[in-house]
């Protein structure tokens, strides 16, 4: 069974969301995509007033709408293979109203995502984890065993790491930043076009922030060049944003997520 950590604040948003959704299916069925869950006042309120529960929303949904799309992948894999085994048309044809079902729930939680957040400043490299490291007084009393497993379904919250896993091999990696770019320089290993394809590709991009682009400049948040390619990622985001963006690479490289593993090095979270 998977371990799923979400903060508190995650978890309720998550319960009121699917409340909410099923008002909607019931109540309105196809209308589903013409309705706005939460307004733009909304956004606003929480955006300036509660900027730290806002990424965290935003992460959490991030994650819900990660595992959607993963959901709709095996559906989709499935009805092919009922076509191609059993040539039962009817029962793909069920199977693909059911994807677009789900799709249109993970469209609304991608854009209710899309507008949750706070904008990071041009120039501040720092991310929310390495800026409260440096008020650490001693870094050393919150070491772990960095040889537990720990899944990309956890909360990684005021925790650093140590190294990852991806297809049995480990790599060490000084901090998210450094595991998102390996992840990236990895996988280009295995299709260099398809990495190359992520800037024109919406599900790798947000509405507010640039993930990956051909040039340096059009990313904002700590640009790295991804490994013998004219490619950048942007790097600055929180853990649970990496881990998220980890995610969404491995569905387009269709790689399980169980693949990958992560291992600590420190987990300050009692001093939160």
């Amino acid at each position: 069974m998977l371990k799923i950590d979400l903060s508190l604040t995650q978890l309720i948003l998550g319960v009121i969301l699917y409340i909410n959704i099923l008002l909607v299916i019931k109540l309105k069925e196809v209308k589903l995509m013409d309705e706005k869950l939460i307004n733009d006042e909304m956004y606003d309120f929480l955006n300036k007033n509660f900027p730290k529960c806002s990424n965290d929303l935003k992460e959490g949904l991030e994650l819900l709408e990660n595992v959607l799309q993963s959901t709709i992948d095996t559906i989709e894999e499935k009805s092919g293979e009922i076509i191609k085994k059993e040539r039962n048309f009817a029962k793909a044809d069920e199977y693909r109203k059911r994807e677009c079902n789900l799709n249109n729930i993970a469209l609304k939680i991608q854009d209710i995502a899309d507008n949750l957040g706070i904008e990071v400043e041009q120039g501040d490299n720092l991310t929310i984890e390495e800026k409260e490291e440096r008020e650490i007084p001693n870094y050393n009393d919150y070491i772990v065993d960095s040889n537990i497993e720990h899944t990309l379904y956890e909360d990684f919250t005021h925790k650093r790491p140590a190294a990852f896993e991806l297809k049995g091999t480990k790599h060490n990696v000084r901090d998210w930043k450094d595991m998102l770019l390996q992840t990236c320089n990895i996988v280009s290993t295995i299709d260099k076009n398809l990495i190359m394809s992520f800037p024109k590709n919406e599900r790798m991009n947000g509405k507010k922030v640039t993930y990956f682009a051909y040039k340096e400049e059009d990313i904002l948040r700590a640009p790295r060049k991804i490994q013998d390619l004219d490619l950048y990622v942007s790097t600055n985001h929180s853990a649970n944003s990496i881990r998220n963006i980890i995610i969404s690479i491995l569905r387009e490289y269709k790689i399980s997520v169980s693949e990958f593993k992560i291992y600590l090095r420190a987990d300050y979270s009692e001093l939160h």
